[in-house]
């Protein structure tokens, strides 16, 4: 997330898409937290348990809804950009 958004509403938010998943394991209990800051955010780290037999399907539905979490809060997910300036000199 981008060091501009509160990393608690962010867990909180995750937390809260991870339990009204029916696919997530309720014990353990999922982990949500800062996993380290990095050049362009904060990265969140989580893990939670699903059935290993519908491992790929739960988890692209959840990260799916985490996603739209995220939207739906204005929550910025940073990636690099690169700024281009063009000069006009007319001298070349």
């Amino acid at each position: 997330i981008s060091y501009d958004d509160d990393p608690e509403k962010v867990i909180q938010l995750i937390l809260e898409q991870l339990d009204k998943h029916d696919g997530v394991v309720s014990a353990p209990q999922p982990q949500v937290g800062v996993d380290q800051f990095s050049q362009f955010g904060i990265d969140i780290g989580l893990r939670y348990w699903i059935p290993t037999e519908k491992y790929f399907q739960l988890k692209y539905d959840i990260n799916k809804q985490i996603y739209l979490g995220l939207q739906t809060e204005n929550i910025v997910l940073p990636y690099p950009k690169h700024v281009v300036q063009m000069e006009n000199n007319a001298s070349l």
